[in-house]
């Protein structure tokens, strides 16, 4: 009864000891995995699935061909055809009346401005009278002679005199050797040996090398600045902002380099025309002179100076003939006496006259400075007047590009208050000074145009599109596409689904597209980077 109880209730010491031998055995297979793992762990290197990297956005386009030019922008404002600043030049006194407001059309002939007359009529005839007084004194002096027309001679001999001074300093000057074949000769040789050093001085002139070489590193700086920013994969907002100012600035300077290259390649053309010019001349002058000639012109010359003298001998013996009744210093006096006069009567009537200011031409009132019960002096600017039938823009022109224009060259004209339209002008003279502003000499330029086709008004912006070269049926890609790095520029090529860096040859740009000189092939695609240069793959 016992031994039945032990085999129900429990095992036998043989399977016992079965089950704890499987027992362990599991345990150590559990232990052996899990050794096995953690050792394999630190064995191979651990594989970590990359995370995808945000792709930048591209933009494909062909290549293609078409006409580019290079565009110099001039910035100024509409100007009137014509103004005038009316002020008194002799006239003074009291505003009386001013008929007119500033911005009234008024035209030619219109009362615009009238003093207080009477003190001026006063003054008039005062001088006149004492004129009148003057002459009679003079009539008193003279007994028996002839005043008119010794008034007449003395007026004649003073210009036979100056005639005959002239002709002796001409005749001088050709004996001193000025003016004569051979002093031609001699300063067509200096002005070509003058041309000649003036061309080697630009060639060779190691201040503008320096000033092109200073532009070329202020570029690289600017290009060093922008390259960081280009190169961030994910910029913030801020990031973008910098990056395009910096990249505007960097293009700012690289356009004041082209600038300064080109007008050292156009002052270097100038000085070589001048030399070929030059040449011409001396050439002309060595095979034009004909022999004798100097002999002939000796002779005009003495001729001159014997009739002169005697045009002058002739006038005092006439003057000699007449009965003076009074000295000559007397005479002399009387006369200068009533010179004077004479003068202050002009100037009197004159003031009586511009007493009434009248408008020049038709046109509107632009400026007013006087009102009633002002006084006035001359050279005070009162009233200014333009005239709004004609209008120009007057543009401004830098020192560095006057050299790549010319007068008569047609422009693109655009109109802040008017986007998107366009109108055809005409490039005026170049003055031949400007004005020194914030370290250049910029210059005013006109340029005139068909105002009637747009509503403008006088002081409207104005931006003026000089072309300085036009190209056509040439390769055109997208300035954007343009990368750059240590050995020059490049763009993306694509191939199939791939791209390629393919190195190019650049032309002439607009700002917006670029020309590609060599490198590419009509009809290739290439990747634009729309957020920054991006790598072949």
């Amino acid at each position: 009864m016992e031994e039945q109880e032990t085999t129900v209730r429990g095992l036998s010491p043989r399977r016992l000891a079965i089950i704890v031998g499987l027992t362990v055995l599991i345990l150590v297979a559990v232990l052996a995995v899990a050794f096995y793992r953690e050792l394999g762990s630190l064995i191979q290197p651990s594989y970590t699935r990359p995370v995808p990297v945000e792709s930048v956005e591209t933009q494909d386009v062909p290549v293609r061909r078409g006409s580019i030019s290079k565009v110099l922008r001039l910035y100024g404002a509409i100007q009137p055809g014509r103004e005038a600043k009316l002020a008194l030049q002799l006239a003074q006194g009291q505003v009386v009346d001013v008929p007119v407001f500033m911005g009234q059309d008024v035209q030619a002939g219109q009362t615009l401005l009238q003093l207080d007359v009477n003190p001026l009529q006063r003054e008039l005839a005062t001088l006149a009278n004492e004129l009148l007084e003057a002459r009679r004194e003079l009539e008193d002096l003279i007994e028996g002679g002839d005043l008119a027309k010794k008034i007449q001679l003395q007026g004649q001999l003073r210009q036979a005199r100056s005639a005959l001074d002239q002709a002796e300093r001409d005749l001088q000057d050709f004996a001193a050797g000025k003016d004569t074949p051979e002093a031609n000769r001699a300063q067509a040789k200096a002005d070509l040996a003058q041309a000649v050093l003036q061309l080697q001085i630009l060639r060779t002139s190691k201040e503008r090398q320096q000033q092109l070489d200073q532009l070329q590193v202020i570029y690289n700086e600017a290009e060093v600045k922008h390259g960081p920013y280009v190169l961030i994969e994910k910029p913030s907002e801020q990031d973008r902002d910098i990056e395009l100012i910096l990249r505007n600035d960097m293009l700012a300077k690289r356009e004041m380099l082209d600038q300064a290259r080109l007008q050292y390649e156009m002052e270097i053309r100038d000085a070589e025309h001048q030399v070929v010019v030059a040449e011409r001349q001396l050439r002309d002058l060595e095979q034009g002179t004909a022999a004798g000639s100097s002999d002939a012109e000796r002779r005009t010359r003495e001729a001159a100076v014997k009739q002169a003298t005697a045009t002058v001998q002739a006038i005092l013996a006439q003057l000699a003939a007449l009965d003076q009744g009074a000295s000559d210093v007397e005479v002399a006096k009387a006369q200068a006496k009533i010179v004077k006069l004479e003068g202050s009567v002009a100037d009197a009537q004159a003031a009586v006259a511009e007493a009434t200011l009248l408008a020049p031409f038709d046109g509107m009132v632009d400026q007013l400075n006087a009102y009633p019960g002002m006084v006035v002096s001359p050279g005070t600017v009162l009233i200014t007047v333009i005239d709004t039938s004609s209008v120009h823009v007057l543009a401004r022109l830098s020192e560095v590009d006057v050299a790549q224009v010319q007068a008569g060259q047609e422009v693109e004209l655009a109109f802040d208050a008017f986007p998107g339209e366009t109108l055809a002008g005409t490039l005026g003279e170049i003055p031949g000074f400007g004005t020194y502003e914030g370290g250049l000499t910029l210059f005013d330029v006109k340029v005139t145009f068909d105002a009637s086709l747009l509503p403008l008004r006088v002081g409207m912006g104005a931006t003026v599109g000089v072309p300085l070269l036009r190209k056509e049926d040439v390769l055109i890609i997208p300035a954007m596409a343009i990368q750059r790095d240590d050995q020059g520029p490049y763009v993306l090529v694509v191939s199939g689904s791939k791209t390629q860096r393919r190195r190019v040859e650049l032309g002439i740009s607009d700002g917006i597209d670029i020309e590609v000189t060599r490198g590419l092939e009509e009809g290739e695609v290439i990747r634009i980077p729309l957020m920054g240069p991006i790598q072949p793959f």
